[in-house]
């Protein structure tokens, strides 16, 4: 039973549709103006990145560009897309 909660789940589900409280912490992700959605993800991906976590970090970047920001965070979310292809070797999908 514990393991239906958050802070105790050991792995991450498949899905989120059955868990309540998943589907309200995944909405806070997209709550607020496009720029300040970008800024979280872009901020997820540079903790990604230091951990040498290359595809999350790949993916938070991706979805921080995919939120439209303003013309300079959607530049600094590319070039971190881009350092992440560096370090990898080779695109990242």
């Amino acid at each position: 039973a514990m393991e239906s909660v958050p802070l105790f789940m050991t792995a991450a589900p498949e899905s989120v549709d059955d868990n309540p409280t998943l589907q309200a912490l995944q909405a806070l992700l997209y709550e607020g103006s496009p720029d300040e959605v970008a800024e979280n993800f872009k901020n997820q991906g540079n903790e990604a990145f230091k951990e040498r976590r290359w595809k999350d970090a790949y993916h938070y970047y991706s979805q921080g560009i995919a939120q439209k920001p303003d013309c300079k965070l959607l530049s600094v979310l590319y070039n971190n897309r881009a350092a992440v292809c560096l370090q990898e070797g080779s695109a990242v999908t």
